[in-house]
């Protein structure tokens, strides 16, 4: 299973179950407005479910919590970590996240989001397995010029014959003279004349035919002319260079899902800081029950209530933890790194301001997608122009040498030949006819798809952007809704102190409080995710993935 589906797309999966388990819990908190003890547990279980699905959303296997250690309300700023606005590129007025409530036991080196890529770029087989597929295609370039150059086989025989074979043949430098101005001189029309000198004085047996016969042969083959090279050559090349695009885009997919990872990590440990505060402020809400009890304004069941919604928010708090450390756990075996490390907050990703139709352009420019298209158009009219090329002849030269223990009719044991050769294919059924319509047919497929690929650009373009503007629209309402919760807490919790309110109304408050900060969190999580696919669709490429 990739990083994505582990960490990405499960963490994606589990914010639709917060938001519908926050709706329940704020439902419930509405409808209630009793002070029976049952209902004041169902409202804390609530807020306590929907806080436990956002933390949990990444849990594979759950680390212990010991990593943590809890500090029971006391200020402990976390080493190494200022604090992190949320969205502060959005609006100045959005709550902070506070980093005092929770000390992080962490060791190891540092790993900024730029190294993470870079580990990732080096060590994980995936990245590797990429290069060895440019690697490949590289040969076919090898492959294609081997077309034109020499071919060198050799062959060695062992022949073991029936019966050994002669022939008798002159001998001619015995040549008889008186013969020979015989021959030029009788009468054509003569009758044969038994008295004749001989032609030849002496005659030999020539072996053409031995027993056990060896030979060594040699040869070597090169092609002259071959004009379906030309375009065989010029389309390995197209191929590796839309290889080296492919590539480009497969390790760009891989480095994105490193950023989304590292972005969901970073804001599971805000998650953490935020349940962290959600402690703290019932914890407070216990103090205050204890204290009103004790002189006599308060009721056991006002103790038990708040008792029950700190071990409910400290159970949350425990599952974030497990599931920040599972998250970093998936992400240290995907880039390739042991034991463990610290992140280093990435930065705000820049909000793209332009128009939709700026954008469109953007995308048409870069997209790497479309320029593998491009190449597919080319690729297949070379296919075309090698089909074509299979009607023009092709010349070769061809040089053997055979070795042998038979001298033969020329009297040598070493015989060699130069043969010159023109192969012209001229009609082979109409096979070929119709490769070149099938091929001419390919080509227009290949526009049809850059076609298509350009309203698939444009379509996903403006998809992208208005999912962006409404996850900006959702993060800046979360901050609002945030300020009004605090200043909704703040009032009854002066309220309940005087007695002018009861504890089941500060439950109430300190739950929607805490609602209200986890939701801004998975919110400004689904902003910058937005903001990153935007800049992924528009054509936005990590250097790492283009070298």
């Amino acid at each position: 299973m990739t990083l994505r589906t582990t960490i990405l797309l499960l963490g994606m999966a589990s914010l639709g179950a917060v938001w519908t388990r926050v709706a329940v819990a704020q439902t419930a908190t509405t409808d209630t407005d009793t002070t029976d003890t049952t209902d004041t547990t169902d409202t804390t279980e609530s807020t306590a479910d929907a806080t436990d699905a956002a933390s949990a959303a990444a849990m594979t296997e759950a680390p212990s919590s010991a990593a943590l250690t809890d500090t029971a309300g006391s200020d402990v700023a976390e080493a190494d970590m200022p604090p992190r606005p949320y969205a502060e590129d959005l609006s100045p007025s959005l709550p902070q996240v506070s980093t005092d409530s929770y000390q992080f036991n962490e060791s190891g080196p540092l790993i900024s989001l730029e190294r993470a890529h870079q580990l990732a770029r080096k060590n994980n087989p995936t990245f590797k397995n990429v290069d060895e597929q440019i690697i490949q295609s590289e040969t076919m370039i090898k492959g294609a010029w081997a077309m034109l150059l020499p071919n060198i086989s050799a062959e060695a025989k062992l022949i073991r014959n029936k019966n050994e074979a002669t022939m008798t043949l002159p001998n001619f430098n015995s040549l008889n003279p008186a013969g020979l101005i015989d021959i030029l001189t009788r009468d054509p029309n003569a009758p044969p004349n038994p008295n004749a000198p001989p032609l030849f004085t002496e005659y030999m047996q020539v072996p053409i035919q031995k027993k056990w016969q060896p030979s060594l042969g040699l040869t070597a083959n090169v092609t002259l002319f071959n004009a379906r090279s030309i375009p065989a050559i010029k389309m390995a090349y197209n191929i590796f260079d839309q290889e080296k695009l492919k590539a480009q885009i497969a390790r760009n997919d891989l480095l994105f899902a490193v950023t989304s990872a590292y972005y969901q990590i970073a804001n599971l440990k805000e998650l953490i800081y935020v349940n962290a505060d959600n402690v703290n402020m019932a914890k407070e809400s216990l103090r205050m029950a204890e204290a009103r009890t004790m002189v006599g304004q308060g009721t056991k069941i006002d103790v038990m209530r708040a008792q029950i919604q700190v071990k409910e928010i400290e159970r949350t708090l425990a599952n974030a933890v497990d599931a920040y450390h599972t998250a970093k756990k998936s992400l240290a075996l995907f880039i390739g790194i042991k034991g463990d490390y610290q992140i280093v907050m990435p930065r705000h990703i820049r909000d793209q301001q332009d128009a939709e139709s700026a954008l469109v352009d953007d995308a048409l420019k870069h997209r790497i997608e479309l320029r593998s298209a491009e190449m597919d158009v080319v690729t297949a009219q070379r296919s075309v122009e090698e089909v074509r090329n299979q009607w023009i002849p092709k010349f070769d030269a061809t040089w053997k040498l055979d070795i042998t223990n038979v001298e033969g009719f020329s009297g040598d044991k070493v015989n060699w030949m130069l043969i010159f050769a023109m192969n012209w294919s001229i009609f082979e059924g109409g096979a070929r006819i119709a490769e070149k319509n099938k091929r001419a047919s390919q080509i227009r497929m290949a526009q049809n798809q850059i076609d298509q690929l350009k309203l698939d650009i444009k379509t996903d373009v403006a998809n992208k952007l208005q999912d962006k503007v409404s996850k900006r629209r959702n993060l800046e309402v979360s901050g609002e809704l945030v300020a009004l919760a605090e200043e909704n807490h703040h009032m009854i919790s002066k309220q309940y102190e005087v007695g002018m309110a009861n504890s089941l109304e500060l439950t109430d408050a300190a739950n929607e409080l805490a609602n209200q900060k986890l939701m801004m969190v998975l919110a400004k999580l689904e902003y910058e995710l937005a903001l990153l696919t935007l800049g992924k669709t528009i054509g936005e490429y990590s250097s790492l993935a283009l070298k």
